[in-house]
């Protein structure tokens, strides 16, 4: 049985599944069918702002600083009496936590930039404007995607291993609910989000995560994530 920690790379997972979605929108944009692409694109751009901020979020006020603690436990017992060896270890993961972080503003202020051009891409008639944000768009989407798949491996190859080999099921469970608790907008975590991230998984690892959110009284039911 996986921990809560486990549905953290499966939400990842999901997250890669809405980026490569919006950057086919984008891709796909046509001048003549703006009309009929707008809406979804707009839609789209706002969901994916809003998922990579509560992605920072959730990370930088509990994430982090649970794996930082776990860091120094990991220590070994006799660098962790000398005080300058522990010093240059607590800045080696100062400065990594630094490195991600610096991801989440860069993939925040492009999130914002991309919103901010499909409201505006959706509003304006002028022929010039129009080109332009559909170049602006494509390269705001790709950028996006890339840097966070590149995230996303740094997490999964090292932050994730590290607390899940030292958290049992219930300390995971709690960190994630805490997690959610955190998160400063109210329908993150809901179950459109939910069924997002399901839709992304294989058959293991919907069963895993479908576990995992039940024991932690979180799943919306069957019937809404394979939209019966």
């Amino acid at each position: 049985m996986s921990g809560g920690l486990t549905n953290y790379r499966y939400v990842h997972k999901g997250m890669l599944r809405e980026l490569a979605s919006l950057e086919a929108k984008c891709q796909g944009l046509d001048v003549a069918s703006l009309g009929e692409q707008a809406t979804p694109l707009r839609r789209a751009a706002r969901f994916a702002e809003a998922m990579i901020k509560n992605h920072a979020f959730g990370e930088e006020k509990v994430i982090f600083p649970a794996v930082k603690t776990l860091f120094r436990k990991a220590l070994p017992l006799g660098i962790s009496k000398l005080p300058v060896l522990t010093k240059d270890f607590d800045q080696a993961v100062s400065a990594f936590q630094s490195f991600v972080e610096a991801d989440h503003r860069f993939a925040e202020g492009i999130a914002a930039q991309l919103a901010a051009g499909a409201v505006r891409l959706g509003q304006t008639q002028d022929p010039k404007e129009r080109a332009a944000l559909i170049v602006s768009c494509r390269q705001q989407a790709s950028a996006l995607h890339g840097i966070l798949a590149l995230h996303f491996q740094k997490e999964n190859g090292i932050l994730l291993p590290l607390a899940e080999a030292r958290l049992s099921v219930e300390e995971q469970d709690a960190l994630m609910r805490q997690v959610e608790q955190a998160l400063p907008i109210s329908d993150y975590g809901r179950a459109d989000s939910i069924k997002r991230w399901w839709q992304a998984l294989g058959p293991e690892e919907r069963a895993d995560y479908r576990a995992n959110m039940m024991r932690m009284d979180r799943w919306p039911g069957d019937d809404y994530v394979e939209g019966r």
